[in-house]
Formats: C-alpha cells, sequence, structure tokens
C-alpha cells in the first residue's frame, strides 16, 4: 500500500491548522524578544591594542651606553630576524595576558569581587597572522569596567612581562574607553526574535502535522483505502442545493395539484 502524500495534501493541512501555526509562532517570537529585552542581562566589549616591538634588555643597554651615536644609530635600525623574533614570542605574550600572574595582580589593583577564573574568561586575546599587534578584548556587564580592565590588563603585563622574560619591547598603542561600545554587545534582540519566530514556526508546522497524524476523522476516500485496506468502488458527490430553491421545493410539497390548482394538505 502506498504510503505518500502530495504537495496538495501539505498546503491543505497548513491551511486547516492556519490558526495554530500562526498563534505558535506569534508566541514564540514575543517570548524571545521579551525574555532578550527583560531578562537577559546586556554585555558591553572593550578593547586595547599593543604592540611587540625591537627587544632590548639590560645586558644590551649597558653595550650600547658604551657604544657610539654611529653605533647606536645602527643598533635601533628595523632588524627582519628581531620581527620575525617578535611575531614568534606573541604565541609566548597571548599565553601570558591571560596567566595568573597577570590575571590575579589587575583583580588585586582593581579590587574586582570576581574570581580568576570569571575574569579569565572575560578576556579574549586577538592576534593577526604576522602582525606584530596584539589586540586585548574584555566583556563585562559595566562598560566603565571592561575598560578599566582591558587597560589594567595591558599596563601590567607591560611590567611583568620584563621581571618574567628580562625584555622591554612592548607598547600601548590604543587605550580601551567605556565610551568604545556603540551600544550592548548582546543580547542580540533583533537575532533572538528572528531565530524565535523560525523556532516557533519550524515547531507550528511540526505540530500541525503531529495533530492531523493524530487525527482520526475520515476526510476523503484516500484516508478509507488507508485506514480500512479496502480499495473504494465507488463515490457519491456533494449535491450543492441552494437555500431558495429548498424553499421551493418545500413549498411545493405540502400541497396537491388536483386539475392544475395546489390545494393544501
Amino acid at each position: 500500500m502506498e504510503d505518500t502524500i502530495s504537495f496538495k495534501e501539505i498546503i491543505n493541512v497548513i491551511k486547516r491548522r492556519v490558526n495554530l501555526i500562526i498563534l505558535m509562532t506569534l508566541t514564540a517570537t514575543l517570548a524571545s524578544g521579551i525574555i532578550s529585552y527583560l531578562f537577559l542581562s546586556p554585555m558591553y566589549e572593550s578593547s586595547t591594542q599593543i604592540l611587540v616591538n625591537h627587544s632590548t634588555n639590560s645586558n644590551q643597554a649597558q653595550a650600547n651606553d658604551k657604544k657610539s651615536k654611529k653605533d647606536e644609530n645602527e643598533a635601533n635600525l628595523i632588524d627582519p630576524n628581531q620581527v620575525r623574533t617578535n611575531i614568534e614570542l606573541i604565541n609566548t605574550y597571548t599565553v601570558l595576558i591571560k596567566s595568573p600572574a597577570i590575571i590575579e595582580k589587575v583583580i588585586d589593583d582593581l579590587s574586582l569581587d570576581a574570581s580568576f577564573l570569571d575574569v579569565n574568561d572575560q578576556v579574549t586575546v586577538n592576534t593577526t597572522q604576522n602582525s606584530q599587534v596584539v589586540e586585548i578584548v574584555v566583556q563585562d556587564k559595566d562598560p566603565k569596567a571592561a575598560a578599566d580592565i582591558a587597560n589594567h590588563i595591558a599596563e601590567v603585563f607591560k611590567q611583568e612581562v620584563g621581571a618574567l622574560m628580562s625584555v622591554d619591547n612592548i607598547n600601548i598603542l590604543a587605550a580601551a574607553s567605556e565610551q568604545e561600545p556603540y551600544g550592548a554587545l548582546s543580547p542580540d534582540i533583533i537575532r533572538n526574535v528572528m531565530i524565535g519566530f523560525a523556532l516557533g514556526l519550524f515547531c507550528a508546522i511540526g505540530t500541525a502535522f503531529l495533530l492531523e497524524y493524530l487525527d482520526p476523522t475520515v476526510r476523503n476516500e484516500r484516508d478509507i483505502v488507508y485506514e480500512l485496506g479496502i480499495p473504494v468502488i465507488g463515490n457519491i458527490p456533494e449535491i450543492k442545493v441552494s437555500h431558495k430553491r429548498i424553499k421551493n421545493h418545500q413549498t411545493e410539497s405540502s400541497g396537491v395539484r388536483i386539475g392544475g390548482r395546489t390545494l393544501d394538505s
């Protein structure tokens, strides 16, 4: 027995359940908008950039003091090998920025009511391939707190990296500002509403077909064949009669015609 459904039947199912589909879709859309606007806390993002440049240590500084001005100028020229080394160091720096040595000092200096893991989850370190620039991004419910944490991480890292690695090659390019974010980063109300609409529509259509499958009503000969497993040998088409015709028929049938005249019964 063939168990298929045609496109026309799909359209008929949607038409029969259109009120349910509209109601469920609107409910899901409104619910996602209300939850996003009233119950989800807004998150703000702020970022600062640091530059990893030509590195020097204390021994190199002492040696440079003994050189002539010409030698110093030659030493200050950009060395491609040094640039390559700085780029390779960035991978190490991205790990150090989020290490307890930096994050815990930031927490103490700013008196943050948060643990190392909480602040660590707020911080993201972005790098660009073959670039000496490192971006420190911080997310927080308070835009001012996000900017303060980002700036202080850059300052602490610049101070601590010299003690940890005996180098002084960090410059802060751009400090974070609380005016930087143009509105909340999240929640994205428009995106959430669109997702709610799509999920609501999908669930509504699925529910409509489920109810149609569970509905035992026989609507056509196909349902008879499917339910009873017997062939249909004939059908009686629906006869549409106007109300006026029925009324005239009832009037005529209420009397008896004798000699061309109608007598009431």
